[in-house]
């Protein structure tokens, strides 16, 4: 629907496995770090790949990357991955790599007061210790994905380029004269900015309104 109603004239620029990014940034900047979170960053479809490879390996039955990523990322918002695995996969024990994230994140949660006060502060009344906890480490994650599409924008129009919306994790972009900087430069320029500005280094993608990858700017509108 997106598409057909808009997709000539928007791209969406994409923060590519965002969650986990905010995360692993936000744990380095208390010298601390979960390595499946630097495995997604790094190689999301390679990180997938081993895990449904494990998978396969003990318990002998085929998950989708879409399963597999529906799963990490609600372990990164208090999921437990062995009720996940049991109730949603019909399986008995997380493969060996998502029973070690479970337990890294249970590590994050467990020391977000003193690692982030500040945000923690923020989470009071947020019901069960556990509620608040799992709050408290969404909020760290989302503080900063807000920071860094932040920065996205106010940095756009120097390359003749306007967001007017954005999608959770990213922004509908769309060239507002004829000498609009290409996309792929675009992107780069981003990465660049948004590091300078939160010292987050992202990976940017463009994407059609449908889901699919965009290498261009579509039809141009330049009606500001």
């Amino acid at each position: 629907m997106r598409q057909k109603i808009a997709g000539a004239i928007y791209t969406e620029v994409d923060v590519r496995a965002s969650h986990p990014a905010m995360l692993q940034a936000r744990l380095a900047s208390v010298g601390k770090r979960i390595p499946l979170l630097d495995e997604w960053v790094r190689d999301k479809k390679a990180a997938i790949a081993e895990i449904g490879t494990e998978i396969r390996s003990r318990h002998g039955v085929f998950k989708s990357g879409d399963e597999i990523k529906e799963l990490v990322l609600a372990m990164l918002n208090g999921a437990s991955a062995e009720k996940w695995v049991r109730e949603k996969w019909g399986v008995l024990g997380a493969p060996p790599r998502l029973a070690r994230f479970a337990k890294d994140m249970q590590t994050a949660r467990a020391h977000v007061h003193l690692w982030f006060p500040e945000i923690w502060s923020n989470t009071e009344g947020a019901g069960s210790d556990y509620k608040r906890r799992s709050r408290a480490v969404h909020q760290m994650m989302t503080s900063l994905e807000d920071a860094v599409l932040e920065a996205m924008r106010e940095a756009l129009p120097k390359f003749g380029v306007q967001c007017d919306a954005l999608t959770g994790d990213g922004l509908l972009a769309r060239p507002i004269c004829e000498a609009a900087t290409p996309l792929p430069r675009v992107l780069e320029a981003l990465e660049t900015e948004v590091l300078s500005k939160t010292g987050v280094a992202v990976k940017l993608a463009g994407k059609t309104l449908d889901g699919n990858e965009a290498t261009s700017w579509p039809t141009r509108v330049y009606a500001s």
